[in-house]
C-alpha cells in the first residue's frame, strides 16, 4: 500500500497542520480487494452495498490513522458520520480491526495508529463507565 501514515507538508502553502485533519484515505481497487480477502465476507456483510462497506472502511481508516475527525468527513463521500462511528465501535468490539491488522492487510504505520486508537477508545469507555458508577453511588 502506497499511502503515507500522515499527510505531507504542502511546501507552497505550509498548511500540513491545517490539512492533516481534513485529508481522508481512499483505498484503491487493489488495496480494497486485499482488505476484503484478509477479513472475509462475514465481516463486511450488512444491509448496504459493497460501495457502502468501502466508504465505511475508508472513513474509519481516515479517522483511526489520524487524518481527520469523524465530523470532518464529507457526508456525500463517506455517508453519515454517526452511522460510521457506531459501525466502527461495533467492529472494534468484535475484533474486526485487530484481525485486519494481524492479517497484514494494512501497512504497519496504520496498524500502530489503529492500536493506539483502540486503546484510547477503551480508556474512554472505562472512564465513562466509572463516572456513571460514581453518579449512581452518589444517588443512593
Amino acid at each position: 500500500m502506497e499511502h503515507d501514515p500522515m499527510p505531507r507538508d504542502d511546501a507552497a502553502t505550509g498548511t500540513a497542520a491545517a490539512n492533516a485533519r481534513r485529508q481522508a484515505i481512499a483505498l484503491d481497487d487493489r488495496e480494497w480487494e486485499a482488505f476484503k480477502r484478509a477479513l472475509g465476507e462475514p465481516a463486511l456483510v450488512r444491509a448496504g452495498s459493497e460501495r457502502d462497506d468501502r466508504r465505511f472502511v475508508d472513513a474509519a481508516l481516515s479517522v483511526m490513522t489520524g487524518h481527520c475527525y469523524w465530523t470532518d468527513l464529507p457526508a456525500q463521500d463517506y455517508g453519515n458520520w454517526v452511522s460510521n462511528y457506531r459501525r466502527n465501535r461495533r467492529w472494534m468490539a468484535r475484533g474486526v480491526w485487530q484481525r485486519a491488522v494481524r492479517s497484514g492487510a494494512l501497512p504497519d504505520a496504520w496498524a500502530q495508529r489503529i492500536a493506539e486508537y483502540a486503546q484510547r477508545q477503551d480508556q474512554q469507555r472505562v472512564r465513562r463507565s466509572s463516572r456513571k458508577r460514581q453518579r449512581l453511588l452518589m444517588q443512593e
